[in-house]
């Protein structure tokens, strides 16, 4: 009787080791590789970032090194790195998924930030948003009266569309819509306060 006991467990202990390496195996080859960051990418769509930072520095009523950043949508992080290489100080970036030590966890479409603490709102994920009028509510909310809100097309859009981005903006005006040489709107600033200048796509 004891033979056959003695049996049962060594066949017991061969399979809980044959399913433990198993297991391990699995979780090991099959585990989410992690999010691509700025030091080990060389994409060139995030080139642009240093030159639209820059052209925008030179057009806020306000200096970059004294204000409060907020970027939506910002993993992996080249926006922010592109942004603090500028001399920006104090720059919040968050996205659905967070991007130590850069971007922080946060939902667009709900931030979890008091209202007018921030002096510039950017964003090139708006085409991304599940709910596009709500997130560019949230954009206008955290950022103070005369703050900036910031939206950039990762392509270059028509101005059907780039009228459409407008008309989400409810509590700013158009300050300024950059279009290429095929007049192509590529990134658009809303300043925030009263709405009173028409967009200025004709």
């Amino acid at each position: 009787m004891e033979a056959h006991i003695q049996t049962f467990l060594n066949r017991l202990s061969l399979f809980s080791i044959l399913l433990g390496t198993n297991l391990l195996l699995r979780l090991f080859l099959l585990s989410p590789r992690p999010c691509p960051t700025p030091s080990t990418t060389t994409s060139r769509s995030h080139s642009h970032y240093p030159s639209l930072f820059l052209d925008l520095s030179q057009n806020l009523p306000f200096s970059l090194n004294d204000s409060k950043s907020l970027l939506l949508s910002a993993a992996p992080g080249f926006s922010y790195l592109a942004l603090r290489g500028l001399g920006a100080g104090d720059v919040t970036a968050v996205d659905v998924v967070d991007s130590h030590p850069y971007v922080s966890r946060a939902d667009p479409h709900n931030l979890l930030f008091f209202d007018g603490v921030f002096d510039l709102a950017f964003t090139d994920g708006l085409d991304q948003a599940l709910f596009p009028r709500r997130y560019v509510s949230e954009m206008e909310r955290v950022v103070r009266k005369g703050g900036v809100c910031v939206v950039a097309f990762k392509e270059e859009v028509g101005v059907e569309v780039a009228r459409e981005v407008v008309g989400l903006f409810r509590n700013g005006k158009v300050t300024e819509c950059d279009a290429s040489g095929n007049n192509e709107i590529t990134d658009s600033a809303f300043r925030n306060g009263k709405c009173d200048e028409a967009p200025p796509f004709e």
